[in-house]
């Protein structure tokens, strides 16, 4: 699976999937599409990120902690705070995949 990352925190290492399923589960648990969760992540990333990256360690995972006992153990120190932003880029790149460009006049002439 391309769509995936492994991220350490405090010396454990937690696989992190970003297929279809989990996306669909997250927006599903959120109750919003991919557009209002962007704006959200925008406005706030330090509410979102955490929300976000428990859903997906609880997806992927069997994990021991609430949401809040991650912020704290990503609080704890500047590893486990790499560790996020190394889950959130990964996260961002599964929403954007690097899909060839399409010209929609080539499409049309090939129609034709």
């Amino acid at each position: 699976m391309k769509n995936k990352v492994t991220v350490n925190l405090d010396g454990k290492e937690y696989l992190c999937k970003f297929g279809l399923e989990f996306l669909g589960e997250l927006l599903d648990h959120l109750d919003m599409s991919v557009g209002e969760l962007g704006a959200k992540m925008d406005k706030n990333p330090f509410k979102w990120a955490p929300i976000i990256m428990h859903k997906c360690l609880d997806f992927s995972n069997v994990i021991d902690f609430s949401k809040e006992q991650l912020v704290e153990i990503l609080d704890s120190n500047y590893k486990n705070q790499e560790q996020l932003k190394i889950f959130m880029a990964s996260f961002v790149k599964s929403l954007n995949p690097n899909l060839p460009e399409v010209d929609s006049e080539e499409v049309e002439a090939k129609k034709k």
